[in-house]
């Protein structure tokens, strides 16, 4: 009876186990990245539904306010009248949006203007959201970026949009009728070299 170990067997002993050691390690990697991606889809998915919903509550606003006033359309600032369908909803992380209110509009590039004219203060948030640019301060650079960005300028997000934040959110709405609108909001990310994007689409109607 042959007792111990020849050096071929350790050598194979160390093999299996160090190839068994790896696909563990591996394993346990490809577990981690997944999981980290299936929460980066879910917080996406709450983002896009956040999107929709800020539609819903100005449609939502404007029936309230047509009680007093019957002038106001159920799409007002929704769908503006220069043609852009597309609802200003802050792109990424609320930057633009300086008054919270959901979206970035005139209101939000008259308080910049205002503060950069002197005639007007924000506070340390407001400051943030304000500095669409990135570069630290709120100037003219950044009120340019409000009135292209609130105006439907070809380039859609906002500069800091690149630079900060996780997620992107494209927000457009697409009139089908009088009474009809298509509201799609999406979200883009880039996680471990690769784009992903997660879509809601839901259909707004003028009912009462």
């Amino acid at each position: 009876m042959k007792n111990g170990f020849t050096l071929i067997e350790v050598v194979i002993a160390i093999f299996f186990l160090t190839v068994g050691v790896g696909g563990c390690f591996a394993l346990i990697q490809q577990v981690s990245a997944s999981n980290s991606l299936n929460k980066s889809k879910f917080e996406a998915f709450y983002l896009a539904q956040e999107g929709v919903e800020i539609v819903r509550n100005i449609r939502d606003n404007n029936w309230l306010e047509s009680r007093d006033d019957p002038g106001i359309l159920w799409t007002e600032g929704i769908v503006s009248a220069s043609g852009c369908l597309s609802l200003r909803i802050s792109p990424c992380d609320s930057y633009g949006d300086v008054n919270f209110d959901g979206v970035v509009s005139d209101k939000d590039s008259d308080l910049v203007s205002d503060y950069i004219s002197g005639f007007g203060s924000l506070s340390a948030e407001e400051l943030k959201r304000a500095d669409v640019n990135g570069d630290g301060d709120v100037n003219n650079l950044d009120l340019t970026a409000f009135e292209n960005y609130i105006g439907c300028a070809p380039a859609y997000n906002l500069p800091i949009c690149s630079l900060a934040g996780k997620f992107q959110r494209e927000t457009i709405v697409i009139q089908i009728d009088s009474n009809n609108i298509d509201v799609l909001s999406r979200i883009y990310w880039q996680e471990r070299g690769a784009t992903h994007e997660v879509e809601v689409v839901n259909q707004l109607s003028n009912w009462k």
